[in-house]
């Protein structure tokens, strides 16, 4: 029999994947069907009572181990065998969106409780403890194997050749297979089409307050998509119009620097974060994306895709030159040019149309812009108009932590429950009166909704960046 091998890393650190590379060097390894401690009765007590009687007599019988219980007894498998012990390491970040995607929203095994602490073994809402569990794991691993020559750490994410390395600490001949992965799950489809996409939303301090939450969560979408996301707080110079005009003029000095930037409003909530905006651009294939208001407008503004060119050069140029101007609290008020920057839009939009243009109408609401009254599972961005802004933070924050089709359930409950400004005369915050996770949970899935623990509010750049290397400054003209 060969000398063991145990793994000290936490699932999902591609032990499943360097357990498989060694069962084809000839390992026999011990995987999750030959010893499963969420099936095995009374096993968590056992762990709680040190008997480990069950786990010394199946390590008898295998020579490479990995994933619970084996990564927890590694002093004990030190003293029992002559051993050899391989850690491997994954950024926390990643490693929890992982464990997030593959464990959320099950509630919690028994190993997991046993792991993490009672009440935290579902990744879903209790992502600060599943780090910290997992840097205090790496900390103990490193401290006890510390000089030793039986340990091996390794990072098969990052390293040019971990099966070499590998090889040669187990003494055993490099074979030339590689270490797959054998366990793959899609958490996030980061951005593969290698388009250079910016997301920016700009809003005055009042509403940098109400939906920092909402922009937070966009951001952290973003993040993982691998977009640019821009947070402004304005307003921009000059400082001639409301903030709400503004957005033309934020645009304009974004273009040159992606391939597409994308305007969101700052009540938009990702409602599916499995997909992108490089898959509605390369499916529709048009210059500009908007689509289809859920009040009877042509369109809707709240999200747009502008394509780095002259049409949408010269519709951004046309609309900063239509904006109402004056900063007063009537900005919203129709001065006969079709009604707020929306309107204004539209009226360009439209005037594209009649000159021949192309590929301009708009895209329908499930696309990305869809409202919460309307929203069907698969949806992208749920776009809260008129909803209190108590009420979108919660959705955004509620949500940001479920896996999908317990997100999709939650806003399902929320276009159901929560009435929008059309059903009451006042947008006041209804959460806490009527709408909750448990009425949710209770309505749409049994499966508890929890809050997530740790939330990064946005930093929001101030609009004095912006006036550095403007496309062509809309004013220059006037």
């Amino acid at each position: 029999m060969k000398q063991k091998v145990f793994f000290t890393g936490f699932h999902k650190c591609a032990t499943t994947s360097v357990l498989q590379f060694l069962s084809d060097q000839g390992y026999k390894s011990c995987d999750h069907g030959a010893l499963s401690p969420n099936e095995e009765p009374g096993f968590c007590r056992d762990l709680l009572l040190h008997k480990y009687d069950k786990i010394l007599e199946t390590a008898d019988k295998f020579e490479a181990f990995s994933d619970s219980p084996w990564f927890l007894l590694y002093e004990l498998m030190d003293k029992e065998f002559d051993a050899k012990f391989i850690h491997s390491i994954r950024d926390p970040e990643t490693w929890y969106k992982s464990c997030l995607n593959y464990f959320g929203g099950k509630g919690g095994s028994p190993i997991e409780n046993y792991i993490y602490g009672r009440n935290f073994g579902d990744p879903a809402g209790n992502k600060h403890r599943w780090i910290e569990r997992y840097l205090e794991h790496q900390y103990e691993v490193m401290k006890y194997f510390k000089n030793k020559d039986n340990f091996l750490l390794l990072d098969v994410f990052n390293e040019e050749n971990p099966e070499e390395k590998l090889c040669n600490f187990l003494e055993i001949e490099d074979s030339g297979l590689k270490i797959g992965n054998h366990n793959k799950q899609i958490y996030f489809n980061q951005n593969k089409s290698n388009l250079k996409i910016g997301v920016v939303q700009l809003v005055d301090e009042t509403y940098a307050n109400q939906f920092r939450i909402p922009i937070s969560a966009i951001g952290e979408y973003c993040k993982e998509r691998g977009y640019d996301h821009h947070a402004v707080q304005g307003p921009i110079e000059p400082a001639d119009c409301h903030v709400n005009y503004q957005k033309p003029l934020l645009l304009s000095r974004m273009i040159d620097d992606y391939d597409y930037v994308v305007w969101l409003d700052a009540d938009v909530v990702p409602a599916n974060y499995e997909k992108g905006f490089e898959e509605i651009i390369e499916k529709f294939d048009r210059e500009i994306y908007y689509c289809k208001d859920y009040g009877g407008w042509f369109l809707n503004s709240g999200v747009i895709i502008f394509k780095n060119c002259e049409t949408s050069k010269r519709v951004i140029e046309e609309w900063w030159e239509s904006r109402f101007l004056g900063t007063d609290e009537h900005w919203r008020i129709d001065d006969g040019n079709g009604g707020c920057d929306q309107g204004r839009l539209i009226a360009i939009i439209r005037k594209l149309i009649d000159e021949g243009g192309e590929n301009l109408e708009p895209l329908d609401q499930g696309v990305m812009n869809r409202h919460p009254k309307a929203y069907q599972k698969g949806d992208f961005l749920v776009h809260c108009m008129g909803y209190a802004h108590q009420d979108v933070s919660s959705l955004a924050k509620w949500t940001f932590n479920l896996n999908q089709a317990n997100r999709e359930d939650y806003f399902t409950g929320f276009g159901a429950i929560v009435p929008s400004s059309k059903e009451r005369k006042s947008t006041e915050p209804f959460f806490d009166k009527v709408f909750s996770p448990q009425e949710i949970t209770k309505k749409y899935n049994k499966t508890k909704i929890q809050l997530p623990e740790d939330w990064e509010d946005p930093e929001f750049t101030d609009g004095e960046w912006y006036k550095k290397n403007p496309w062509r400054n809309p004013l220059d003209e006037n």
